[in-house]
């Protein structure tokens, strides 16, 4: 009877306490929004930096988001270590689009086909992947490798035939050089499919030279004991296209780049303040071509600036909590005519969290926001799950 009561107060105060472990993108995203994964170490990191998985041996974990109060298994993975040469693999069976792939149905990127199930029913796109990561130490300095692999296909024996399929293939390449310093990333993806709607009598829709491209890099400069300085940049740039039956196409070119100088504190033991300002250009090209007349439409979306901070911070040997904000200064253009909108506004997202460990096991927590301002059901009838997001790792070093 005592110890459920004492997990229940645990539970508790991880809601009344909402103010941290080296964990995962829940803890990232509690600091102050997902691109804070850029200018903090974190079990996170090698998703953009395959090499730094070396850091992170033997763990077991799973991702759980919530959308629309509905939960939702995102990802499970295992991290491996293979002895004395310093080599990690993490093997992972997720459904997310990760760092690099941006391919996964959502808006704008709308343009691939839709498979469905042998019931007929049903939507999948090739986000649901395996992914396997690897990287080791090597002469002062890390060197590492992913590769991302998904596919989907339908086919039935109706006259003509109905035959869907989607294929994504990537590979991200990374080391960590100047004594580990220097971290930087290359990853290309690629993502093929085709629609043969038998149905409906018509041709073959097929992608286009679907494709993306990142790299990454970050230096981290201790200037004191307790302090460094992260600048950070990123350059995407991807190609979302398709080609329809009768020679009609469509397609999105998007480029991404980001700039950034984040700053880490470290006050006192197990407390971490960061701070960041930086720059993101974002353009997104939509180009359709009907009946041989190509339409071009420019959209603009410019943070200049952005900046973020995250505090986290022991709260008792068995629970740490975290609070962050992120805010962008966005000017956005459409040169769509004749009426060219622009637009100027800022943006401004809040984060709470908490973990909660219990010897090898540890839950990373990311609260939802209308909580505080709403409470609890017995109080307002708010009918929505208290966490958006819940990242469960077990580790098997401790």
């Amino acid at each position: 009877m005592l110890k459920s009561k004492w997990i229940f107060v645990s539970l508790l105060l991880c809601v009344l306490l909402p103010l941290a472990a080296n964990a995962t993108i829940t803890r990232v995203i509690g600091l102050g929004g997902a691109n804070a994964n850029y200018i903090i170490k974190d079990a996170a990191n090698p998703q953009i930096w395959p090499q730094l998985i070396a850091d992170w041996p033997n763990l077991a974990g799973a991702e759980f988001y919530n959308s629309s109060s509905v939960w939702d298994f995102q990802k499970a993975y295992l991290n491996y270590s293979c002895g004395e040469s310093g080599s990690v693999f993490q093997i992972a069976i997720d459904k997310l689009p990760g760092i690099n792939s941006m391919f996964f149905g959502g808006s704008p990127y709308t343009l691939l086909p839709t498979v469905t199930d042998t019931t007929g029913t049903g939507g999948n796109t090739p986000a649901s992947k395996l992914s396997v990561t690897w990287g080791m130490p090597l002469n002062g300095m890390k060197i590492g490798a992913a590769l991302n692999i998904a596919e989907h296909s339908y086919k039935n024996k109706a006259t003509p035939a109905d035959e869907d399929k989607a294929t994504l293939i990537g590979i991200n390449l990374g080391g960590s050089f100047l004594d580990n310093k220097l971290d930087a990333a290359v990853g290309f993806e690629s993502v093929s499919g085709s629609m043969k709607p038998g149905a409906s009598g018509s041709g073959e829709d097929k992608t286009d030279g679907s494709m993306a491209l990142n790299v990454s890099a970050r230096y981290w400069w201790m200037y004191a004991d307790k302090m460094a300085l992260v600048p950070n940049i990123r350059f995407q740039t991807q190609k979302d296209a398709v080609k329809f039956d009768g020679g009609d196409k469509d397609g999105y070119t998007t480029t991404d780049i980001k700039v950034g100088i984040g700053h880490n504190w470290t006050p006192v033991e197990n407390t971490l303040a960061i701070f960041e300002l930086g720059v993101d250009v974002q353009n997104v090209k939509d180009e359709s071509t009907t009946s041989g007349v190509t339409t071009t439409i420019k959209t603009t979306v410019n943070s200049m600036p952005y900046w973020r901070i995250g505090f986290e911070t022991k709260v008792f040997d068995w629970l740490n909590g975290r609070l962050g904000a992120e805010r962008n200064w966005v000017n956005e253009t459409n040169d769509a005519k004749p009426l060219e909108p622009e637009a100027a506004f800022s943006q401004t997202s809040t984060f709470v969290g908490a973990t909660a460990h219990w010897n090898r096991l540890i839950f990373d927590l990311l609260i939802e926001p209308n909580f505080f301002e709403q409470g609890p059901n017995f109080i307002s009838g708010y009918n929505n799950n208290l966490f958006t997001r819940v990242s469960l790792k077990y580790d098997f070093n401790k």
